[in-house]
């Protein structure tokens, strides 16, 4: 489960990479070290190669911009 991945131990991180597969959603269990880790990976994207998880709507509009 997602929410179990973003646990306390790394609620100071707000980007993983992430896959969709069947409907289900997967998750880097490597957190990115910072926002900008987390920017310069989904810029890097080839379309519909890279997915971005996260952890709050407002970081994932912050990604998106």
């Amino acid at each position: 489960m997602i929410s179990d991945h973003i646990s306390d131990k790394k609620s100071k991180y707000n980007f993983w990479a992430a896959w969709v597969r069947r409907g289900d959603v997967y998750l880097n269990p490597e957190a990115f070290p910072n926002d900008n880790a987390g920017s310069t990976y989904l810029k890097s994207a080839k379309s519909g190669e890279i997915n971005l998880f996260a952890r709050t709507r407002s970081k994932a509009e912050q990604a998106a911009r």
